[in-house]
């Protein structure tokens, strides 16, 4: 079986069918209450959505919250909880492992293990810089928006099909883009920026619309993935 990471965030407006299985669920759970689950189906108060043979993890809150957790406590000096919220985010990280390619999976399983070692010496009160803290999460960040671009310039997908999967996959990586940038002391160009919106417009104009012209929003997809692989922001 293979194993999705769910993002807390709202089910599709419309029915999946068997093949959109890489649904988004809304889930309130703590932390501590986060299990594995197998679920045949899920039900909102209107649709019904197929889930067949798959595997989630429910999260609710979104890996850059605990990045973010783990910095505050960290200027605070709670060095064990700043740990705690790495591990957390680890979480996340795992999944994207588990379902990387070859070549990814080695770029994360090297970012995987400078996370750990941080958090092991934060519980340990060893010395972390917060230089450190910033490099490895700006890292993270800016490694899977290079793998959600590369994968989604590769993929080959069907407007009416697919285009609320392609919405949230962009939205994901332009989310990753711009977490990227928070924790590094360059900032993008006003070009890159410009290409942002551009995607976020494409992200809505897809998601919203269901009657387009697929040729020519395929033509714009191409231009758009074409600028985004493009953008890079060092940690320093």
């Amino acid at each position: 079986m293979k194993k999705y990471l769910i993002i807390l965030a709202a089910l599709f407006s419309a029915g999946c069918s068997e093949s959109q299985t890489k649904s988004k669920i809304q889930e309130e759970k703590p932390i501590e209450e986060i299990q594995i689950i197998e679920v045949d189906s899920v039900r909102n108060k209107k649709d019904e959505y197929i889930v067949t043979e798959e595997i989630f993890l429910l999260f609710p809150e979104e890996r850059e919250a605990h990045f973010d957790k783990a910095k505050e406590r960290f200027d605070q000096k709670e060095f064990k909880m700043a740990a705690s919220e790495i591990k957390k985010a680890l979480l996340y990280l795992n999944l994207e492992i588990d379902n990387a390619g070859d070549l990814e999976k080695k770029e994360l399983k090297a970012l995987q293990v400078k996370l750990e070692d941080i958090s092991q010496r934060l519980e340990k009160k060893q010395a972390v810089t917060s230089e450190e803290l910033e490099k490895v999460f700006h890292e993270t960040n800016m490694t899977l928006y290079r793998i959600y671009i590369a994968q989604q310039n590769k993929a080959k997908w069907d407007y009416n099909l697919d285009r609320n999967a392609v919405s949230l996959y962009l939205d994901d990586a332009i989310q990753k883009l711009q977490n990227a940038e928070k924790w590094s002391k360059q900032k993008l160009s006003e070009e890159d920026h410009k290409t942002i919106s551009e995607g976020k417009s494409f992200s809505k104009k897809i998601r919203n619309n269901v009657k387009k012209d697929t040729a020519a929003l395929e033509k714009e997809w191409n231009t758009l993935i074409a600028k985004l692989k493009t953008i890079k922001i060092n940690s320093y």
